[in-house]
């Protein structure tokens, strides 16, 4: 359906922020309690179209855009199902570890038909536990993504990159402190708690119809060294996806 016209919504507060109490593990008991979780939000945002009235911007690479910057603190970093987890987690460490505080940096904008999306989450301090081989690792887990996408059959009215026509995003996404460590199940070595050391993904999206979208992803994951605990090897991946909106 061909794009028309819109209203422009009226404009935001340029401050917001929010305070959360959380529980991070699926399962409530004695490890974790809401009065010792929490997190905190700041940020500030803005948005112009250069002066000009939207018509006029049928050609621009740089007008209207957006602008949002924000800045997140959470109690403990390590509140979350994958990282507390048994299984595949350091859930039998957390006494080792205890809670770690963390910071994340956020940056949102648009300029135009491209979109920018980048983040840098970090753990404020390091941790020293014993793992299941009796050494001790010190590890302080890090994380940064960045995506720049581009709207094809572009126009100002259009609210949110990607919703409509094709999209191309590439991302590019690394780890610090990841590569994770040796847990001991039932005399097995086993590694836990690791993720890519960086990975490169390539997504195309086509709304076939205006509810229907088909979505093609490639991606390659590099895991850290041998040397870093890792296993030095690349893993690839192709995803295919329909999805239906109603």
């Amino acid at each position: 359906t061909p794009l028309v016209p819109l209203a422009t919504p009226p404009e935001r507060a340029p401050f917001y922020g929010s305070f959360n109490f959380f529980q991070g593990n699926d399962l409530i008991n004695n490890q974790f309690n809401f009065s010792h979780n929490f997190s905190g939000s700041l940020g500030v945002r803005a948005s112009g179209h250069c002066g000009r009235p939207y018509s006029e911007l049928k050609d621009s690479v740089v007008c209207p855009w957006s602008l949002d910057i924000s800045a997140d603190f959470n109690t403990n970093v390590f509140a979350s199902n994958f990282l507390s987890s048994n299984e595949q987690g350091y859930g039998t460490f957390m006494g080792q570890i205890g809670r770690v505080p963390g910071f994340a940096a956020n940056l949102r904008a648009s300029f135009g038909p491209f979109s920018l999306i980048s983040e840098y989450n970090t753990a404020l301090r390091s941790s020293t536990i014993l793992d299941g081989l009796g050494n001790y690792v010190t590890f302080q887990p890090a994380a940064w993504q960045a995506a720049l996408g581009f709207q094809f059959g572009w126009n100002p009215w259009v609210e949110i990159i990607g919703d409509q026509g094709t999209f191309l995003a590439v991302g590019y996404s690394g780890s610090q402190g990841m590569a994770g460590v040796t847990q001991n199940f039932n005399g097995v070595p086993t590694r836990v708690g690791f993720v890519p050391q960086s990975r490169l993904i390539m997504t195309a999206s086509e709304w076939v119809f205006e509810s229907v979208k088909l979505t093609l992803e490639a991606s390659i994951d590099w895991d850290y060294p041998i040397a870093a605990g890792g296993t030095g090897s690349t893993a690839n991946s192709f995803v295919v996806g329909l999805s239906f909106n109603f």
